[in-house]
């Protein structure tokens, strides 16, 4: 949920992410949950091509990522192997495929969101949530770039 919020993903970037995609400093997001898809066909492009970029994280972020990698072996009996591989989703499901969206907002966000006062929690608040607290940090049009393409926030390039 960090991510989320933090990053201003959008939960089908998010959920699959890979090893790979982690770079200092920064995640690439050159791929995209497609709800409608079965098999290896419910990975495939971004929302559009200016979805495709790279996402600026914080150097505790990064540094939270990698240290939950190398440790989420130890409670998890699904990721007993050895280090990830490059291509391995960074929040697998038990069976190592990308959640489904809807699955993860109805049993991991709806709940915490209940138990933090916020009974409507969904990916889009969180998204809208990241574009409002990062205009303190940075100009519309930073925004913008750290969110990939136009949204409609109430955020103006003029």
């Amino acid at each position: 949920m960090r991510f989320l919020v933090i990053c201003g993903l959008r939960a089908q970037e998010l959920l699959v992410l890979r090893v790979d995609d982690i770079e200092p400093g920064i995640l690439r997001i050159d791929e995209a949950l497609k709800e409608t898809e079965k098999g290896a066909d419910r990975i495939g492009d971004t929302k559009s091509t200016s979805s495709n970029g790279y996402v600026s994280i914080s150097p505790e972020l990064e540094k939270e990522l990698r240290t939950w990698l190398q440790f989420r072996s130890v409670g998890d009996h699904y990721h007993l192997s050895a280090a990830p591989a490059p291509n391995d989703l960074l929040f697998p499901t038990e069976a190592g495929t990308p959640f489904r969206v809807g699955n993860y907002l109805k049993r991991i966000m709806k709940p915490i969101g209940e138990a933090a006062g916020i009974p409507d929690l969904t990916f889009q608040a969180m998204r809208r949530t990241f574009a409002t607290h990062f205009q303190r940090y940075g100009s519309p049009k930073d925004a913008q770039a750290q969110l990939r393409g136009h949204i409609d926030y109430g955020i103006s390039t003029s």
